[in-house]
């Protein structure tokens, strides 16, 4: 990958690129505030790509991608990009239209491609729209800030589109009567019941020596403020060293290979770029703080069972020597 480039030999490579491709070329770095909390110790990318923005003759645009609260650490090149904030574009939510849009062109798409006859009725999709507005689903440790909109504004959050519709098309009866339709969504409780419940219920699959590796190991993909970072199984390992119940590697890895399958689709794993190898990451950003939530749950009730067994070998202890 281009991060792994030092001492400025990325503007380099870029520069030969652009000759010979003889065009405009676009870089977009996705997800650009994983570089931001981690930035490599020799940081030789920091370099290229200064020279590459500041370089008025070179016929390279470059797109940075990021989360808003991550956008104070670009702080780190002003001193080297002056016009480092002169183009900023705010992303916002989807309108209502465009939600629609995104819930029936997958289905039309999947029918031309497949010779399907999938339909999904209107009823279905204005029930789904109205249930997950902005600031209409608040979760645990939330804080709404001005670009999730405000509660009963016409945005919706894409990310529950995506989770909702995908719970609904693996409903058998999807599966038999060809149509997406408002009575499945019923059944399942509403788009609510299905965003605020996911998490539970493939955790819930797991057994309860996988939910205690899993609660460990999304201490270090989730912070307390609900930041997400992306880690391989070796940083995982190697932060956990200090820790009471350090990671081991091998459950570790099959527990996030599972967690990241079709089944659970609660990572996402990250083609490696690094000898560390594939790094997993949360798959949606809702799930960051529904993480939060379901660990602070999960942890308080095994303090309860500990301190539960604690007590009865007390007793028995008490009773043995009376």
């Amino acid at each position: 990958g281009l991060l792994e480039v030092r001492d400025g030999a990325l503007a380099d490579v870029v520069r030969s690129f652009a000759k010979a491709t003889e065009r405009r070329l676009l870089l977009i770095f996705d997800q650009f505030e994983d570089y931001l909390y981690h930035p490599p110790e020799n940081d030789g990318f920091a370099e290229g790509f200064s020279q590459i923005v500041n370089d008025r003759r070179l016929r390279v645009g470059v797109l940075l991608v990021l989360r808003e609260e991550a956008l104070a650490k670009l702080d780190r090149f002003q001193d080297r990009v002056p016009d480092l904030f002169a183009n900023y574009l705010r992303i916002d939510h989807l309108d209502r239209e465009g939600a629609r849009a995104a819930i029936r062109d997958p289905i039309e798409r999947f029918n031309e491609r497949f010779g399907e006859t999938f339909s999904v009725a209107d009823d279905l999709v204005e029930a789904v729209l109205d249930d997950i507005r902005t600031g209409s689903i608040p979760l645990a440790g939330r804080e709404r800030s001005d670009a999730q909109g405000k509660p009963g504004e016409d945005r919706v959050e894409t990310p529950y589109v995506q989770l909702v519709m995908e719970r609904l098309w693996s409903e058998p009866e999807v599966a038999r009567s060809r149509e997406l339709g408002l009575e499945t969504l019923k059944a399942l409780g509403g788009a609510k019941t299905i965003v605020k419940t996911h998490l539970d219920r493939v955790m819930a699959a797991l057994s309860r020596a996988e939910q205690s590796l899993a609660s460990r190991a999304f201490r270090y993909l989730v912070t307390i403020s609900g930041t997400k970072f992306a880690h391989s199984v070796r940083d995982l390992v190697d932060l956990s060293r200090t820790s009471s119940e350090p990671l081991e590697r091998e459950p570790l890895a099959l527990l996030l290979e599972t967690l990241q399958g079709e089944r659970f689709r609660i990572l996402r794993r990250i083609a490696a770029t690094l000898p560390a190898g594939d790094r997993y990451e949360i798959e949606h950003d809702i799930l960051a703080l529904a993480i939060l939530d379901w660990r602070r749950r999960f942890d308080a009730a095994a303090e309860r069972e500990r301190d539960a067994q604690t007590r009865a070998a007390e007793r028995s202890e008490e009773r043995r020597v009376g």
